[in-house]
């Protein structure tokens, strides 16, 4: 309702519905910042095999939006990936890619959580809007994760 609420105010607004990950920094890590910390350090992390989302590299997101924005587009736009995912699945590409141990990603669900607030199962978005108005093709997950390992190298030096 408040997107609509938004749009009927200010018309001329953009919109994004995302789920996105990045390389976070030392006060703000990313989800994808905690899985390669924890599985670097050993440690075991619990990631829900019951929560399918549609993830999007932040580079892809910012090019995109700025592809939006240059295009003088206005509404609501998901700019995400083109596959569904678990977070659990997720985790293990990562690890898959970086070359780490997929030993310390362990199975959960969100179902058996009542400790935490509660979300939705499926947080998988539709992107065929976004690719048809900037005319492009998205990279699979795993490219985006590639690009992503590149930026890692690239500033950790």
């Amino acid at each position: 309702k408040s997107e609509y609420k938004i749009l009927k105010i200010n018309p001329k607004s953009i919109i994004i519905r995302t789920n996105f990950y990045c390389l976070g920094n030392k006060e703000r890590q990313s989800f994808s910042d905690i899985i390669l910390n924890s599985v670097k350090s050993k440690k075991e992390i619990s990631l829900f095999k019951d929560v399918h989302y549609t993830p999007i590299y932040g580079k892809y997101l910012l090019k995109y939006l700025f592809g939006l924005i240059k295009k003088k587009k206005f509404g609501i736009y998901n700019i995400c990936s083109n596959e569904i995912i678990t977070k659990y699945k997720f985790g293990q590409k990562i690890c898959d890619i970086f070359h780490l141990n997929k030993k310390f990603i362990k199975v959960s669900y969100l179902k058996n959580r009542n400790d935490i607030v509660k979300r939705p199962f499926n947080m998988a978005l539709d992107n065929t809007k976004l690719k048809k108005t900037l005319n492009i093709k998205i990279p699979s997950i795993n490219r985006q994760i590639q690009v992503m390992k590149k930026d890692f190298i690239r500033l950790k030096k």
